[in-house]
């Protein structure tokens, strides 16, 4: 992985995950054992993982705009090395000749190293012979490892906790959540109770409804006041959060709560609404696109999404402004400066997109109808309906 200047890239790389792109299958596959060999591991090693409710393996190729692959990485759980207490590891980095000399093998890292973040893990590792690459990029050495074919490699960590991940630092201000919420979206009665009347209003009366990223169960409560019969599941990965909405329905037999991660999988079932409040800009594109299609497989026909979330206007300079504004209202919301630098540390985390890119992920996702029926600034309501 030595550079070698061959030439500098003028156009935008994409990088595919093969999770989102099961139609490449046998690209991935090309590309890998090309220039790792073992065919047979690959195949029983991809395959097995597009059927896989597990965070890990993935892969990765780096996609030119005409098709041709420029290069690739992987993301496991353990690299054929001693070292069975470190997990995840990047392995197979790969960077086609011509490409070498504009970054490409650091865009790759980094690209694997977000991903794992948002999965939650606070580190990546790497086994190699290199020195000096990876250095590059924020890995430090960390010692020798054994592979099984008795040889050793230099094992390097990344550390990911630059800032704190999304579990982390929702677990860190769960008790002041509700109270400084309020303070955070200055159209918060619209927001809740008005869209949550509209969303109503198009449900009908639910029998089951999944609330994901529910936190201390905010939306649940604004739902459950209006709709108290319905069976409820709260899932949250910060279980301090899901300890205060314990709390909230404390006695009721009707709403019950689990700590998970979405990205990942949803709770077995049917549900006829599933929700979010403020959760999924936290997540990659690729990432929503893929919790729409498994939101859509829970729903059953005439089923509803609702998501309550943060936007960016599709126009730059108009998005601008309106972080500005934003940032303005709460300055004056009371805010302590303590809170406000937790809020811009969170921020860093958020991954939004706009109304437009968003209704149009849920239809390509499945859904018969989706869309925007609030828009307040930076906050929207959008309505999916499954046929």
């Amino acid at each position: 992985m030595a550079p070698n200047e061959k030439r500098k890239l003028t156009v935008k790389i994409d990088i595919l995950s093969l999770r989102q792109h099961p139609e490449m299958l046998e690209r991935f596959l090309d590309f890998f054992r090309k220039h790792w060999g073992h065919p047979e591991l690959y195949r029983d090693c991809m395959t097995a993982a597009l059927d896989s409710s597990s965070p890990l393996p993935q892969w990765y190729l780096a996609v030119m705009p005409g098709g041709e692959i420029a290069g690739g990485a992987g993301l496991i759980t353990n690299d054929f090395i001693s070292r069975m207490d470190l997990t995840p590891w990047l392995c197979a980095l790969h960077v086609e000749e011509k490409f070498r000399g504009n970054g490409l093998g650091g865009e790759l890292i980094r690209h694997a190293a977000k991903c794992a973040e948002q999965t939650g893990y606070r580190n990546i590792f790497c086994c190699t012979d290199h020195v000096g690459y990876y250095e590059r990029y924020g890995f430090e050495y960390v010692g020798i490892g054994y592979h099984p074919w008795n040889e050793t490699s230099r094992i390097y960590r990344k550390s990911l906790a630059g800032s704190m991940n999304i579990r982390d630092q929702f677990n860190q201000l769960a008790d002041e959540y509700d109270v400084n919420r309020r303070k955070f979206i200055p159209c918060f009665d619209d927001y809740y109770a008005g869209c949550t009347v509209s969303a109503l209003s198009l449900a009908g009366t639910p029998q089951r409804v999944l609330d994901l990223g529910a936190g201390t169960g905010l939306l649940t409560k604004y739902w459950f006041q209006l709709c108290p019969k319905a069976e409820y599941l709260l899932t949250d990965i910060a279980d301090e959060m899901l300890k205060i909405a314990r709390k909230r329905f404390a006695g009721c037999a009707n709403v019950s709560f689990a700590v998970s991660d979405y990205s990942r999988e949803l709770p077995e079932g049917r549900f006829d609404v599933i929700m979010s409040a403020l959760s999924i800009h936290h997540l990659e594109d690729d990432q929503k696109t893929a919790l729409f299609r498994r939101i859509h497989d829970r729903l059953p026909s005439g089923g509803w999404f609702f998501n309550y979330d943060q936007f960016r206007c599709a126009d730059p300079a108009l998005n601008q402004v309106q972080d500005r504004i934003w940032v303005d209202q709460i300055h004056s919301s009371g805010m302590s400066d303590e809170d406000i630098a937790r809020w811009r540390e969170r921020r860093k985390l958020d991954r939004e997109c706009s109304v437009e890119v968003q209704t149009d992920a849920l239809r390509q996702s499945g859904f018969s109808m989706a869309e925007c029926f609030f828009h307040s600034g930076k906050f929207a309501v959008i309505a999916a309906r499954k046929e």
